[in-house]
């Protein structure tokens, strides 16, 4: 039975003050405008048409009053603000001229910041704010002459022919719309009585040992509820702004390393027996051991599987998704890691010179296979991927969610009226001021781009000068040089990526999500082509313009860009492939070792505590040592707006690049790059569980 649900919004009636004439830029009424906001206000025209106006209205009769009693109250609130503004601009004037909370262009000394003037409100000519005002004037003129009847949209035609221009709208003509376009009240579904046995139940441990409790919310969820209670009491975003709070995090909970949604429940018996959690199994280390057998324990659950579900529950849907992602690459890259396997034997038991040798007949069918496989599979790993997102987005409830999305912290502008709901308070920031910062971005990006470009070059001048000079250790010239070009791209990477936070910022993005896009396009494109850029270079530019190095008869040898015969650097190519898959091993060691190095350091180092950790006659752990623990860590991402996953997301990125278009050079890329992917998830892993 539908007849109880709402399938269709009714029609309201047309806002009249919407049919009014407004700023064009701001949407606020025109009237406002010129008797509280704007420079010089009250206008001394617009006031004295503004009180013939009021004297005609006052002559109305009352049914006609009646009946346009919208109209009335809205011509009204501005005679009675005019009586005591008449002096000075009022507070509301000032706030929707130019500050509005923390939101504004201006500090809190009042020093302006973006510069925004008349012209952001109304017409940037001010031959057309001259013309505007005159026609406002007509306008109430013959509102004074016609009474409340007359059509706005009608009396704002006459008054733009009078003056010979169009510079006279109401809020429907300043957003394009040929006819006044009716509003519509909210849409609402009828309330469901409460059904508990429809619920996820969890069972959850309490504060005492001894006892349990049963709720319908996982640990996850109740982070975010608690959240959300403090957001209501508390911006929190806002606080960071000003520096007040560098970060906002839960405590461990003892769902952590306990099971507590065992197949058959706890109960108050059991609670002191509980399994140790997924987590805890896969990520956690014995603490009581010394290093090697913590070294022996990590290797042993490489291979382990990651409890995508207890991920989610308690560290959240976002670090799950990375998870399952990495997971499913894992999976993938069984298959083409066997095939490079065997296609790299093939490739060295069939070498060929390709200066003077035509290549073996079996090894370019290998050759045009592998490199048709690995096109196949890239394309089945994201098809793959998007079904398996989807999957996971709908059995956690991640699908159907209508965010609505609240202006940034850092977001400022000028204050209009919403051109959609028709509300105040609405904070803009024009395009126009925009677009000089995105110009700066993509100019300075791509000054960086063409540095990084001078730098490879150098790097293979050096390369081939190195061989033909034999300097020292000419015979690992190709190997040294690669490692340079390595970190390289390593130090262009870090500053493209501090130069897109800084750029991205400066750009004033609305909303969180416009920001984090904006953010992913800048480094994104950017990483791209610091990390690829070399490859093609070496392979379709280097030997026409500096020649090779290769080993000929057991020697590096710069072969001249004339005896190359139109052939690819191929052995350099692969020389660098080779050495960035191990150069990632490396940094995921070091990424494993640096914070626990770091926190041993800090350990050694600092003064004994005045105070236990454990209350000695209660046999319990004092809150406060939780809490002293848990600030020490060291932040999961950049700010509260960027996470630990995107580093972690640009990192996968980086190495799919390498598996799908150049391990045809190398094809061991990736086998070793299924190692080197297990080893990331498990050190991931590990970082957020212990670190």
């Amino acid at each position: 039975d539908r007849s109880g649900f709402p399938t269709e919004m009714e029609v309201k009636t047309v806002d009249p003050t919407s049919l009014e004439p407004c700023c064009p830029k701001t949407f606020y009424p025109l009237l406002e405008w010129y008797l509280e906001v704007c420079p010089g206000a009250p206008v001394a025209a617009v006031r004295e048409a503004y009180k013939k106006f009021m004297q005609s209205l006052g002559t109305s009769p009352s049914h006609k009053r009646d009946e346009h009693m919208l109209q009335v109250m809205f011509w009204q609130k501005y005679d009675d603000g005019r009586k005591t503004t008449t002096q000075r601009p009022s507070k509301r004037a000032s706030s929707v001229a130019h500050t509005f909370s923390n939101t504004s262009g201006f500090d809190q000394d009042g020093i302006e910041k973006f510069n925004f003037s008349e012209a952001d409100h109304v017409y940037s000519s001010a031959r057309k704010r001259k013309l505007l005002q005159e026609a406002f004037v007509i306008y109430l003129n013959l509102r004074a002459e016609r009474g409340l009847g007359a059509d706005a949209v009608q009396l704002m035609d006459e008054a733009n022919a009078a003056v010979g221009a169009e510079v006279l709208v109401n809020w429907h003509r300043a957003i394009g719309l040929s006819k006044a376009a009716p509003l519509y009240k909210d849409f609402r579904l009828r309330q469901y009585e409460e059904r508990p046995h429809l619920w996820k139940r969890f069972v959850s441990l309490a504060r005492d040992n001894s006892a349990c409790i049963t709720t319908p919310f996982n640990g996850n969820q109740r982070a975010k509820l608690l959240e959300g209670i403090i957001n209501r009491q508390l911006d929190l975003a806002q606080l960071e702004v000003q520096g007040y709070i560098t970060s906002i995090f839960p405590l461990d909970s003892r769902d952590k390393i306990e099971r507590v949604d065992g197949p058959d429940g706890h109960t108050a018996e059991r609670i002191g027996e509980a399994e140790p959690s997924q987590l805890l199994v896969t990520w956690g280390l014995p603490d009581s051991a010394g290093p090697f057998k913590k070294a022996v324990a990590f290797t042993r659950t490489i291979f382990k599987r990651v409890p995508l579900e207890e991920v989610k529950n308690y560290y959240g849907e976002r670090v799950a998704f990375y998870f399952a992602l990495v997971d499913l690459i894992c999976k993938w890259l069984i298959l083409p890691g066997v095939v490079g396997a065997v296609t790299f034997v093939a490739q060295r038991s069939m070498f060929y010179d390709p200066r003077t040798e035509h290549a073996p007949r079996s090894r370019v069918i290998i050759d045009i296979f592998y490199a048709c496989f690995i096109a196949v599979w890239g394309t089945v790993v994201l098809e793959s991927w998007k079904r398996e997102s989807c999957t996971l987005a709908f059995h956690w409830g991640q699908r159907g969610i209508n965010k609505a999305e609240v202006p940034r912290p850092h977001y400022v502008g000028i204050m209009r009226r919403n051109p959609i709901t028709y509300e105040d308070g609405q904070v803009f920031y024009p395009a126009s001021k925009r677009a000089p910062w995105q110009l700066l971005s993509l100019s300075l990006l791509l000054t960086l781009a063409f540095l990084e470009v001078m730098g490879t070059i150098f790097t293979g001048r050096l390369r081939g000068a190195w061989v033909k000079e034999q300097w020292p250790f000419a015979e690992r010239a190709q190997q040294l040089t690669a490692i340079l070009e390595d970190a390289q791209m390593t130090l262009c990477c870090k500053l493209g990526y501090r130069l897109s936070l800084w750029l991205n910022e400066q750009e004033n993005l609305r909303t969180g999500t416009e920001y984090i896009n904006g953010l992913i396009m800048k480094v994104v494109c950017h990483e791209l082509w610091n990390r690829f850029h070399l490859y093609f270079y070496i392979a379709f530019l280097k030997a026409s313009r500096e020649g090779c190095v290769m080993q000929v008869q057991g020697r590096q040898t710069l072969i001249e860009p004339e005896d190359m015969n139109g052939k690819m650097c191929y052995e350099e190519v692969s020389t660098q492939v080779t050495i960035v898959i191990c150069v990632e091993f490396a940094k995921n060691a070091v990424e494993l070792i640096k914070p626990i190095i770091k926190t041993y350091m800090g350990n050694m180092f600092r003064p004994a505590p005045d105070v236990l950790a454990v209350d000695e006659e209660k046999g319990y752990a004092r809150m406060a040592h939780f809490c002293q623990e848990a600030m020490e860590k060291p932040p999961y991402g950049e700010t509260l707006e960027i996470d630990g996953t995107f580093e972690d997301y640009l990192e996968i990125m980086r190495l799919l690049g390498h598996f799908t278009l150049f391990s045809l050079v190398f094809p061991l890329a990736p086998t070793l790059g299924s190692l080197l992917l297990l080893v990331e998830l498990r050190v991931d892993g590990f970082k957020l569980f212990e670190l």
